[in-house]
Order: C-alpha cells, then sequence, then structure tokens
C-alpha cells in the first residue's frame, strides 16, 4: 500500500469582523422585514374593513399580500398605502447603521487573528556551489586575495544529498581567513596531513608567515617535519625554534623586557594566573610572579642582553644573605624594594616562595634549554624578521618534555616573544602587519595552556594575525582550560570549524551531529486491526505521514567517510561538505569520488618543490637541519663550542663585569645630549625641578630613536615616560652632567625655535653656506636662473628678519619684539645666532618685555607708535608735539 501524503489543514475559523459584519447585517435586515411585515398586516387589515377591493376581487381577509397588491395598483388605494408604509418604516431604516457601527468595535476589540508562519521542523541541508561564489576561483582581489585552500566542494542538491562529480576547488579569501579556525577530528582523520600541512606548504608560495607548534618533535612522520625542507626549497626565511635539542635558532626570552611591567608579563607566562575566575591562593602565588619580575628587571638592569632566564633560576638558588648582598648593590629602587620587603617577612616565607620560582624554573636546568633561550642581539635570530618577510617559524618541543610541565613554560614563553615581536613589527607598519601571519597550533591541549587565548583568538585578526587550532577531543580542551573557557574559546572567538567525522565518537560525536544542525524527514506511520475470531476477517488500516526533524549528518554516517572527508560550518553558510587531500596525492580520492577521476591541484606545486630536493623532502631538511642552513641556527660542526659557551654564559656574573648598555658611564648621556643638540632633537627643561626630557622619534633609527634611548634606559641614564614619546634624565645622570652641559641645556629650550628655523630655511637665509651654494648653483646654469628672493639674513652672528618671520619662528607666542634694524624701508628684528647664550637670552629679553604689563601713564607699543607719527606730522605743519 503506497503511504498517502499529509492532507492540507482547514482553512482557518472566521474572523470576529466577519461574524460581527455578517451578524450585525441579518439583525438590522430581521428589524427591517418585521416591521414591513406589521405594517403590511395592519395595512392590509384596513383595506379589507374599509375598501370594496375585497369584496371586488374576492379576496380573504387573511390574503394580505393580494390585498397589498390590489391596494398598490388602485388609483385611490395606491398613495394611501404609500403614505402608510412611509409613517410605518420613518425610523426603523436606521437599523441599516448597525453594521457601520458594530465592524469598527468589534475591530477595535476583537483585532483579526494572524495566520501563524509555518516553515519545516528542521532547516539545515548541504550548501551548494552558487552559494559559495566567494570561495570559488577568480572571486579574489587585491584588498582580499585567497590565503589558504578549504578543499574541494561536494555541492548540495534537492533531497539531502550532495555532488562528487563537480568537485570544484574552494580557496579561502584572507578576510575570512583571518576568522580564527578550530580544526575537529579523531586519530587518521587527515586533519594533519589534508588541512594543516597543505595551508602551511601554501603559505611558501602565497607569501605569508606560519608560526607552527609541533608537539612530536623531531619525529619525522609528525606531518610538520618537512615543512622545514619545503620552505627552504622555497627560499623562503625558516626559523626552527627546538630548545631541547642542540641546535636551532637561539632567541633570548626576556630580550624584550625593558620595563619591570615586561618583566611582570613574562612572569605571568611562567607562572600563569587563571582568567576570568578567582585564584587559589592568589597571594601567595602573586609573591612568587613579582619575585620572578623583580629578578629578571635587576639582571637586565645589570647585565643587559647577556642575562637570560638561567640567571633567574641561579639567583633563586643563591643563600638568602648573598642574595640580599646583590640586591643592596642593585640600581632600581622599586624591584629591590619588593625583594627586602619579602626577605623582611619571614626567612621560612622567603624560603618558600624562593622554592615556588625554582619549581616554576625548574625548565632551565637543562643547558640546551638555558643555549637556546639565551644569547646578545648578534647570537640570536631577530624575530621581528620573521614578521616583516614571508617566514616559517617552527616551535618543536617533544612530548616527553612535557610530562612534567617544563615544554608547557616554553611553549608559552614563545608564544609571548612572537606575540610582542609581532606587535612591533604592526606597529611600525602602521598598526597591522603587511604579511599575513598564522599560527598553526594542531594538538592544542598537548600544548598546554596558553596565556590569555581568548583574547588573542578575539582581537589579533585586526593585526592581520589568524590562529588555526587543532583538537582531537572536546574533553581534552575543557581538561585544560576549563569548560567554560573552552565553551568561549570555540564558540565565541572561532568563526569556522572544519570537522573531520572520520574516528570521532561518543559525546564527541553528539556535538558533531548537533553542531551540522537538522533537516526536515516524512515520517510514515502505518496502523491497523485485525479481529481474533477465526472466521471473521474483520479489521482496519491507517497510514499517515508528517513533516519531523532528522540529522543532517547522524553519527551512523560517520564510519562511512573516508581520509581527508570533511564538514564545515562557517558563519552565514549551510554546513560545507568538503573533500580535502594530501598535497603528496596525485588525485583527490574519497567516498562517492570514481577513484583518479579528479586530479590534485595543489599536487603540482608540491612536486616542483621535491625536484628541489635531492634525496626526498624528509632526508632533504634533516640534512639543512644537520648542515645549520637555517636563519640562525647553530651547524652541527660547532655544537660542542656552542654548549660550551652556554655553560660558560649562565654562570651568574658579577655586577660591572659585562661589556653590555647595563652599567654605562656618564659620558655616554653627555655625548647623546650633545648629539641631540647638534641634530636639534626637541629638549624640555621643567622647572622648577630642572628635569630633562627628550622626545623619542620611534618610527626612524637616529640618534634618538627606540634603540639608542633603550641602550640608555637599561643603563640607568634614562627614563620613559608614561606615553614613551620622551625620555628623563635620571636622578643620577643628572646630577653627574658637567657644568658646560647643564648650562648649554638651560639655555636651549629657548633658542631652540631659532636653530630650527635657521636649519629647515637655510636655503632662502642669506649668509648661509646652504644659500651660497644654492645661489652658485643658480649662476652655473645655462643661461644662468635668478634665485629666489631671500627670506632674512645672517650677518656677522646676527639674524635679521622682518616681523613676519619672527612669527614664524616663535609661532603661538605673541609678537615678540627684538632690537631693530631698518633696511630699505623695512623694520628686521636683530636675533643674535653667534651662540645657545646669546640667542637664549635675546628671546628670554624679548619675552619678559612681551609680558610687562602696560600700567597706566605708560603706553602701549601700538600707541606708541601712533603717537610718533603724530609727532613727526606735526612737526611737519609746526603743531605742538604730542605728550605721553
Amino acid at each position: 500500500m503506497t503511504p498517502s501524503q499529509p492532507e492540507r489543514p482547514q482553512a482557518n475559523p472566521p474572523s470576529p469582523v466577519a461574524i460581527a459584519a455578517l451578524s450585525s447585517t441579518m439583525l438590522s435586515a430581521s428589524i427591517l422585514l418585521m416591521q414591513a411585515l406589521d405594517v403590511g398586516q395592519r395595512s392590509a387589515a384596513l383595506i379589507y374593513k374599509h375598501t370594496g377591493l375585497a369584496q371586488a376581487r374576492q379576496l380573504k381577509e387573511d390574503a394580505m399580500a393580494a390585498l397589498l397588491i390590489a391596494c398598490g395598483t388602485d388609483e385611490k388605494c395606491g398613495p394611501w398605502l404609500s403614505a402608510q408604509f412611509s409613517a410605518g418604516m420613518a425610523w426603523y431604516w436606521l437599523a441599516l447603521l448597525l453594521p457601520v457601527i458594530a465592524i469598527p468595535l468589534t475591530m477595535k476589540f476583537f483585532p483579526s487573528r494572524k495566520a501563524a508562519p509555518q516553515k519545516d521542523p528542521g532547516l539545515a541541508r548541504w550548501e551548494n556551489k552558487a552559494a559559495l561564489k566567494r570561495y570559488m576561483f577568480g572571486s579574489d582581489s587585491t584588498n582580499d586575495p585567497f590565503i589558504g585552500f578549504l578543499g574541494y566542494l561536494k555541492s548540495g542538491e534537492v533531497g539531502g544529498t550532495f555532488d562528487s562529480k563537480d568537485l570544484p576547488p574552494m580557496y579561502i579569501p584572507l578576510e575570512d581567513w583571518c576568522q580564527n579556525t578550530l580544526v575537529w577530528g579523531g586519530i587518521r582523520s587527515g586533519k594533519t596531513t589534508s588541512f594543516f600541512q597543505p595551508n602551511i606548504f601554501l603559505g611558501a608560495h602565497l607569501g605569508i608567515t606560519c608560526v607552527v607548534f609541533d608537539v612530536k618533535w623531531p619525529q619525522k612522520d609528525s606531518g610538520f617535519y618537512e615543512t622545514i625542507g619545503y620552505w627552504h626549497a622555497r627560499k623562503r626565511r625558516t626559523v626552527l625554534l627546538a630548545p631541547y635539542e642542540p641546535y636551532g635558532a637561539r632567541v633570548n626570552l626576556i630580550s624584550g623586557v625593558f620595563s619591570f611591567s615586561d618583566a611582570l608579563e613574562v612572569a605571568d607566562a611562567v607562572f600563569p594566573p587563571p582568567e576570568f575566575m578567582e585564584e587559589r591562593g592568589k597571594h601567595y602565588n602573586d609573591k612568587k610572579r613579582f619575585m620572578i619580575a623583580a629578578l629578571m628587571w635587576l639582571l637586565r638592569t645589570e647585565m643587559g642582553d647577556q642575562a637570560h632566564m638561567g640567571h633567574v633560576l641561579e639567583h633563586a638558588m643563591l643563600p638568602d644573605d648573598r642574595l640580599m648582598e646583590w640586591v643592596e648593590t642593585a640600581r632600581d629602587e622599586q624591584a629591590k624594594a619588593i625583594l627586602t620587603g619579602y626577605r623582611d617577612a619571614g626567612e621560612s616565607n622567603f624560603a618558600e616562595t624562593k622554592n615556588g620560582i625554582i619549581s616554576a624554573l625548574k625548565v632551565f636546568f637543562n643547558q640546551d634549554v638555558v643555549r637556546a633561550t639565551s644569547g646578545l642581539p648578534i647570537e640570536t635570530t631577530q624575530l621581528e624578521e620573521c614578521f616583516r618577510q614571508p617566514s616559517l617559524v617552527m616551535v618543536g618541543i617533544n612530548q616527553k618534555n612535557m610530562m612534567d610541565g617544563s615544554g608547557e613554560v616554553l611553549f608559552r614563553l614563545y608564544k609571548r616573544l612572537l606575540d610582542a615581536a609581532a606587535m612591533r613589527v604592526a606597529a611600525e607598519q602602521g598598526g597591522r602587519l603587511r604579511v599575513h601571519l598564522a599560527y598553526m597550533m594542531d594538538e592544542l591541549p598537548s600544548i598546554g595552556k596558553i596565556n590569555y587565548m581568548m583574547r588573542s583568538l578575539g582581537t589579533l585578526r585586526s593585526y592581520n594575525i589568524s590562529h588555526h587550532l587543532g583538537i582531537q577531543n572536546d574533553a581534552q580542551g575543557q581538561l585544560v582550560y576549563g569548560e567554560a573557557y573552552w565553551k568561549a574559546i570555540t564558540t565565541n572567538v572561532v568563526a569556522r570549524v572544519i570537522v573531520f567525522p572520520r574516528g570521532i565518537n561518543g559525546d564527541d560525536a553528539k556535538k558533531i551531529r548537533d553542531l551540522i544542525g537538522k533537516t526536515t524527514a516524512t515520517e510514515v506511520g502505518v496502523t491497523g486491526s485485525r479481529s481474533i475470531r477465526v472466521l471473521e476477517h474483520e479489521g482496519s488500516n491507517a497510514v499517515s505521514a508528517r513533516l519531523v526533524e532528522r540529522d543532517l549528518l547522524s553519527y551512523e554516517e560517520f564510519s562511512r567517510f573516508t581520509l581527508g572527508e570533511a564538514v564545515v560550518r562557517v558563519n552565514g553558510h549551510q554546513p560545507i561538505r568538503t573533500q580535502l587531500a594530501p598535497m603528496t596525492m596525485a588525485t583527490v580520492e574519497g567516498s562517492g569520488i570514481k577513484p583518479g577521476s579528479k586530479p590534485n591541484l595543489l599536487h603540482g606545486f608540491y612536486q616542483e618543490t621535491i625536484a628541489r630536493c635531492p634525496g626526498g623532502l624528509v632526508a632533504y631538511t634533516a640534512r639543512i637541519i644537520q648542515d645549520g642552513a637555517l636563519a640562525g641556527a647553530t651547524s652541527a660542526s660547532s655544537q660542542q663550542n656552542t654548549q660550551g659557551a652556554a655553560s660558560a654564559s649562565a654562570a651568574p656574573q658579577a655586577q660591572g663585569a659585562t661589556g653590555s648598555a647595563a652599567n654605562l658611564s656618564v659620558t655616554e648621556v653627555v655625548q647623546w645630549l650633545r648629539a641631540c643638540m647638534t641634530e636639534l632633537i626637541e629638549i624640555e627643561l621643567q622647572l622648577p625641578e630642572r628635569v630633562i626630557t627628550v622626545r623619542v622619534d620611534a618610527e626612524a633609527d637616529t640618534v634618538n630613536g627606540t634603540n639608542a634611548v633603550t641602550r640608555l634606559v637599561i643603563g640607568g641614564l634614562l627614563e620613559r615616560t608614561r606615553t614613551a614619546s620622551h625620555a628623563r634624565l635620571t636622578k643620577k645622570a643628572h646630577a653627574a652632567l658637567p657644568a658646560d652641559l647643564q648650562a648649554d641645556l638651560a639655555d636651549y629650550p629657548d633658542a631652540y625655535a631659532v636653530y630650527r628655523w635657521l636649519r629647515d630655511n637655510a636655503l632662502s637665509i642669506s649668509g648661509t653656506p646652504e644659500r651660497a651654494a644654492y645661489e652658485a648653483q643658480c649662476a652655473s646654469t645655462d643661461p644662468p636662473t635668478t634665485p629666489t628672493e631671500p627670506a632674512a639674513q645672517v650677518i656677522d652672528g646676527t639674524l635679521l628678519c622682518t616681523m613676519t618671520r619672527t612669527r614664524e619662528i616663535f609661532r603661538g607666542e605673541g609678537v615678540l619684539r627684538f632690537p631693530q634694524k631698518r633696511i630699505g624701508s623695512r623694520e628686521h628684528n636683530q636675533i643674535p645666532v653667534q651662540s645657545l647664550a646669546a640667542t637664549a637670552a635675546a628671546v628670554r629679553q624679548a619675552r619678559a618685555a612681551e609680558a610687562e604689563p602696560t600700567g597706566e601713564g605708560r603706553l602701549s607699543r601700538k600707541e606708541q607708535k601712533r603717537q610718533s607719527k603724530a609727532d613727526l606730522v606735526n612737526s611737519v605743519v609746526g603743531g605742538p608735539p604730542n605728550s605721553p
């Protein structure tokens, strides 16, 4: 029996307005009809009684209709009948207004019902090709180029099926790629070889920077090992950070510490506090963080770039008396006060805090780790270069080093260091990286808890930075980050989820099933009954059907997924079914795809690169690592010497024993200040404290650039202001300045504007070498050209300029008047420029004269000028001179 389809539902019952309209119309008609019958009956009785029409036409008394018709057709009776009806129906016609009154009242008190919207129980379906034009070839632009690969689309069709023949490739635009990705797949599902590895390989072709966290290094089957050889073969910058191995690049983990605040950030990475929740034992843990930061900052101020985390551990292990003796000689009073306060709180508390620090820094007992995380700038890799040009940065730590949490500390420190370097480059480039940075963090729970992960995922995308996180199951993430925090990461700040159903089971299968959504299905029910009597065959059959919601992808279908087959959930789209393939595969293979029928477009890039790798990609990778061919790497032949140098540098050094910027002589700041004055850098003298402040030019590598100022800050000669746009001399440096320099610094702010104007306008000032060269050049041309008129002139160490030029020099200060000299028909101010002292004295005198009030009996300059003109006129015409 063929099941019948559900019948269309019955029409909605009439609305109250329709009922009111019909009933009021019927009521008014009934009133009029009853009154008309009453008038007709009375009129018929009168006709029968008082006229002879009944006898003439042989009508009986109850023949009302006939009597009325006979009267209506009679010449004499008809007018009477009309008048009778008019009088009888006079006010009853108002009953026709009843519908007009009833309908508005009903609409007011009984609003019409709206039909309930009807839709399918489940709305999920497989996305089709037409809706994914943004991801198809040719849809990219210069501002939004393709930057990633999303596999081959299995376009959705009617009935919940999908197309496995067309398989158009899908690319990811930059704007979407910056929206973070969560890659979810079980063991041997293909998430590493089909998503992470191909997109890392493609990064070498597309010109982006990839930072890869590998928890299986140096295993050659990790999926990430050979990416180093691939990028190197493409002649891209490649950096390997493998702290537990005796090779790879060196990066000083505290090289970015330029203040106590920076040191606290590093301490938080070593000993991370929980986010968005109250920490148990917060007071004691904060003491450990502050002590790590204090030791770190004191070592940085003492040893400069030679300081490293191994020194922090060694100082924490010193006996109390030796440690405090070293603290007393430190130059930073803030850090010294913290450590002294902790020591004064009691020996047992101080020892407990130190033991906590030793436990947190135990990873730095390993000399390979110390070597990899220390070094001077000339010995370490400049991470900023990795973000200025396309680069691969591999952070490799084996899982065996993660067992006691040591590797987790290093992952956190490297992540902070990389983020900080990327932010510095972004600041250089206008607030957004020009080269996209993609963090590839497969097996995220195995990496351990990364500080401020949610904030990074939520904000770094605006800096052209993306995160791509890989997990095997949801429970691992909850175990590491906590249920609420993990839910926020995977739902709020991840815009794209790529699920590889193969190998997923248990609770994860239910979560993925619900994530993909529900579709609509027809549920058919067949019922029947039969009599239990042997000789009777009575009974009934019934068939029903209804629309119900069903899983678009049920758990039972997960086992049908092949290697690399995935479902993508993207904001703004239905679930996307896609087939990803490793770049090593020449054709695309998967469920529903005819073997060998679809070539893999990425395989050509792979073949071209492999041709540059003699012996294969894995062997080529091993060889370049062994030869130290990576950026900043150490060759195998020099490993022994490097390890010896690392062991020597790991020992604590006495204060003043290093050649770094930590113990600079005051002559350094004297030379720097004189260079700043020569370059006419803005210098302020704040009174009455006489604090000397110099503007910092963070955008250029000049005498007052960030590098030059940072060196003096570490050396204890300068300190940054709150905004970091200026640096001021420390009290120690100011007290040691020679007297002649202090005198020049006192005059410099007043004379600065004059000398700055002279330098900027040297070509248009007669008497300067620049003007002389300019006039000589004009005279040497054929034919000679006429030089522009000079704006001012310098004669015998004096600047002669008009009042207009004076206002230009001292803009915003009013009208400063100097001794004047008439040249031609115009008055010129005379400003001495033979020395700072002379110029400053003249400027101060002009300012004092401008600020002097015009008291009673004293004329202003404008009035004096007007009076002098009047006196001149009177002297000509013979009148008396004006008196003040």
